[in-house]
């Protein structure tokens, strides 16, 4: 099936690439310590909540969702929606904690503000730029609202979060169970860890990631990369051991 795709578009200079989509290298200052922090919780968080791939991708290009993975005549994708843009807003969205109500566990809802919460959500409006898309998504609008979810053992990480604010990014997204309270609110994949970030170059870094994590072996990870033209790659998988789990037979 085919992927959607647009070009990218920005009030200043852009390059055109044959055969790709346009990139403008809108500037971004270098990140900040309030950035870095946060990246670093995203980090710790992915890797006790939703780190392992499953198999499926093992860099962050197969992550794209114009990568198709083949289950038996079955359409998988790693991801939904790959878009480039600029964060324009944030706000504190919902705060849960999580108990155990029958024996099993629940995540209950609480103000913001309440000492027994767990987890905030937090809602950035993001201007989007451009896109690529799996055949089943439909087209994002001039903005989409994106979710992150910071652990409340930070304490209120206000600085920290409206620190992204203004920064060019490249987001691998899903829909995410963490934000099933709005379908219209998108997630990263791997809780946060494939948000990019875009230099004045048009080159992509994933700070969440290690520098030598195996995802990042790309040779380059670019703007014009990602967005050029579709790899139209199927990869073949089978179902693992374990449920949600896939052996590549590439």
């Amino acid at each position: 099936m085919d992927t959607k795709r647009t070009s990218l578009s920005c009030s200043t200079v852009a390059v055109t690439l044959v055969g790709a989509a346009a990139f403008v290298a809108c500037s971004n200052s270098g990140t900040s310590a309030n950035q870095t922090n946060i990246f670093e919780h995203l980090r710790a968080r992915s890797d006790s909540v939703s780190r392992a791939p499953n198999g499926l991708y093992r860099t962050v290009r197969e992550a794209m969702p114009d990568i198709e993975y083949d289950l038996d005549g079955r359409d998988l994708r790693a991801s939904e929606l790959f878009v480039a843009g600029t964060i324009a807003s944030v706000e504190a969205a919902r705060s849960f904690r999580w108990e155990f109500l029958d024996d099993v566990e629940q995540r209950i809802e609480v103000g913001n503000d309440d000492p027994s919460r767990q987890v905030t959500t937090y809602h950035f409006v993001v201007a989007v730029d451009g896109f690529t898309a799996a055949p089943t998504v439909e087209a994002p609008t001039k903005q989409i609202v994106v979710g992150l979810a910071v652990s409340s053992g930070r304490g209120t990480p206000t600085a920290e979060v409206e620190s992204l604010v203004g920064l060019r990014v490249a987001l691998v997204l899903i829909h995410s169970s963490v934000f099933d309270y709005d379908p219209g609110v998108w997630g990263v994949l791997q809780d946060g860890e494939f948000l990019g970030v875009v230099s004045p170059e048009g080159r992509i870094t994933y700070p969440a990631l290690m520098p030598d994590d195996p995802l990042l072996s790309d040779s380059a990870l670019t703007v014009t990369k990602l967005f050029g033209e579709p790899e139209r790659r199927i990869i073949r998988v089978v179902a693992g051991d374990t449920p949600g789990a896939f052996i590549r037979i590439d």
